[in-house]
């Protein structure tokens, strides 16, 4: 079953949910559930920011660096929204 909720958005977040769109094959709104379930199972979004930018700095420290960096980006291509949901 789905809800309505309606969100309000400024002329700037508007035109970066029209990017959401474009880029995420469930839209903007399938986007907004996959990080509202994320939110629900304690993951923060900040937390893993943060997270994720110490672990590529440690990184570029290190010879496997740009070896390590195309295989993750390999593992992102094959991940979706859809997973999320």
């Amino acid at each position: 079953m789905r809800v309505q909720k309606t969100v309000s958005l400024t002329t700037d977040t508007m035109m970066i949910a029209k990017r959401i769109e474009v880029m995420y094959h469930s839209g903007f709104s399938g986007w907004l559930r996959a990080i509202l379930r994320q939110y629900d199972e304690d993951h923060d979004p900040i937390r893993a920011s943060i997270y994720t930018d110490s672990i590529l700095r440690a990184l570029k420290n290190h010879d496997n660096c740009k070896q390590v960096l195309e295989e993750a980006g390999e593992i992102r291509k094959q991940a979706t929204l859809e997973a999320f949901e």
